[in-house]
């Protein structure tokens, strides 16, 4: 079942006028451009405003009091992202308004600053633990639990199967079904660690090749297929991750995703270097929409201690 959103308070005066005097102020307009696709921690957001951590607070709260922010735990820390807009015209034409011009791009500058020490921080997790991994990953489930159905949908779905492109493989399941149906796959991850028990384990896969880079600097031919199966979880920025694949998908391609639906077992952060407690299907479907990606298929698998996993393609438009 799918967790609900947290809701925002509602405003306390006339809608209206209490949105446009939230709005109304440099700092909280800049809060609400970045938060636009990005979920951040008040710690984070006052390290890219250079800002002590109570006036950042102060900014969320009007905010949030007007309804243009919500706010979810991650493990031990509140994040904070932009409310859905849709039931609100006036609202979703504010948020057009602001987006329209970007933040200034010193601010640029420190979230980006704010992605890499992420980054580093995933890193970090999986060169360390990468021994412990698969031990952990079995108390919620492991990739032949539902590398099955990821086949049947791309299978169902596609025409073209030149190349399919698995982003942080794990292990060899997926990759294997893969080698089946494809001309060429790769396999991509920043970690050697992590790959160098996929090499091992895949020598006798032929078409298969491996590739040690970070996602965002891989500059490989578009593939028809991308499969990213309990990674998203991992990103620095989801809705980046998106973006990126967008870029490598070939018109009419099919990005696949295995995801944790929503969650509160805030343990996986210890253990298994979890950024984000999964995400709902209205988070992924708005990433999705925001870079042109239309979703095709979507099932829910139950797992055990209470998780559960979304399995759901999204296609790469044919251009005319």
């Amino acid at each position: 079942m799918t967790a609900a959103q947290p809701k925002a308070c509602p405003p306390a005066g006339d809608p209206v006028v209490e949105i446009a005097k939230a709005a109304g102020d440099d700092r909280r307009a800049h809060l609400l451009r970045l938060l636009a696709h990005d979920s951040f921690a008040v710690s984070e957001l006052a390290h890219v405003f250079n800002a002590a951590q109570p006036a950042i607070s102060h900014h969320l709260k009007v905010l949030r009091n007007a309804g243009l922010v919500q706010q979810r735990r991650e493990g031990n820390s509140i994040y904070y992202r932009r409310c859905d807009a849709s039931g609100s015209p006036f609202i979703r034409e504010l948020f057009k308004a602001l987006d329209a011009s970007p933040a200034p791009a010193d601010l640029q500058r420190r979230v980006a600053g704010v992605h890499r020490d992420r980054e580093r921080t995933v890193r970090a997790f999986f060169e360390s633990n990468a021994h412990a991994l698969k031990s952990q990953q079995k108390l919620i489930s492991e990739s032949s639990v539902y590398a099955d159905s990821l086949r049947d949908i791309w299978q169902g779905q596609l025409e073209n199967t030149g190349q399919a492109l698995e982003v942080g493989p794990g292990d060899t399941h997926i990759l294997r079904l893969l080698a089946v149906d494809f001309a060429e796959v790769i396999a991509i991850d920043s970690s050697r660690t992590m790959l160098d028990p996929v090499r091992a384990e895949a020598l006798d896969v032929n078409n298969l090749t491996l590739v040690q880079a970070e996602f965002a600097k891989y500059d490989g031919c578009p593939a028809d297929l991308i499969v990213a199966a309990m990674v998203l979880h991992h990103q620095t920025s989801p809705r980046t991750f998106f973006e990126i694949a967008t870029r490598h998908l070939n018109p009419g391609g099919l990005l696949l995703i295995a995801e944790l639906d929503r969650h509160q077992h805030d343990w996986v952060t210890d253990a298994c270097g979890d950024l984000w407690l999964g995400f709902t299907q209205e988070e992924m479907d708005g990433w999705a929409e925001s870079v042109g990606l239309e979703p095709v298929t979507r099932q829910f698998l139950a797992q055990r201690n209470g998780f559960s996993i979304q399995l759901v393609a999204y296609t790469q438009p044919q251009t005319n």
